[in-house]
């Protein structure tokens, strides 16, 4: 995902360079480059405020493997403690004498 956003940042920053976006290049004076600067460095403060920084993703991605390993492990214990109860009912039906079938 870090990688997505690295790619498009500098892909928008270089059609801003190239003045494909918000930019005249046929009229520039020193005012517009000076100008186009400021909103060049602006415009990439903004890009990096509409995403999440990668310590986000990394925090957020060991919490989800931390959870799904705790689940498991619970499930594995849920099964086990379900054989062991499928064994003792099977004892006592034994004892009781009673046919399933």
């Amino acid at each position: 995902m870090c990688d997505v956003v690295f790619l498009f940042k500098n892909a928008f920053l270089q059609r801003l360079d190239k003045g494909e976006i918000e930019m005249d290049s046929t009229k520039c004076s020193s005012n517009k480059i000076d100008l186009h600067r400021d909103n060049k460095q602006r415009i990439e403060n903004n890009i990096d405020a509409l995403f999440p920084m990668p310590r986000y993703f990394q925090v957020h991605f060991e919490h989800i493997n931390d959870r799904i390993t705790e689940l498991q492990r619970q499930i594995h214990y849920s099964q086990h403690r379900i054989n062991e109860v499928n064994v003792k009912l099977d004892r006592i039906l034994r004892l009781l004498g009673c046919n399933l079938n």
